[in-house]
């Protein structure tokens, strides 16, 4: 039941990326679907992850660690993680919790695709 609030379609961009599209919820039931599927991606040997949040409706506390996690996986597997396509309530969701300064970050624009600036970046991220 958890999973299916969640979907998580990935896409292989090159041997070392991936896009990771969240559509649903990334909530406490659904957090850990988000934690194997990004997993199994680092572990299959990507490095570098794009998390598309475009299509994604609410992204709770459980949400958030979620991401942390993931970003952490990332630099620990000598790469990097951008979450691209955050609307509104996550724009402000990452600010009011610092994390804007954590991630890179690009927000959606009016027609539903990323501005190519990013919003916060970490400068010890590379």
């Amino acid at each position: 039941m958890a999973q299916d609030t969640l979907t998580i379609e990935v896409v292989r961009r090159n041997p070392r990326s991936a896009r990771l599209q969240l559509s649903g919820d990334l909530d406490y039931d659904s957090a850990d679907h988000l934690l194997r599927a990004a997993g199994k991606v680092l572990r299959d040997g990507s490095r570098d992850l794009v998390v598309d949040v475009s299509a994604l409706g609410i992204c709770d506390s459980s949400g958030l660690g979620a991401l942390i996690e993931v970003f952490h996986n990332c630099r620990d597997a000598d790469g990097g993680m951008r979450i691209v396509g955050i609307g509104p309530h996550l724009k402000q969701l990452l600010a009011r919790t610092g994390l804007d300064e954590v991630f890179e970050v690009q927000a959606r624009t009016g027609l539903g695709g990323s501005t190519s600036a990013p919003i916060g970046l970490d400068a010890s991220s590379g």
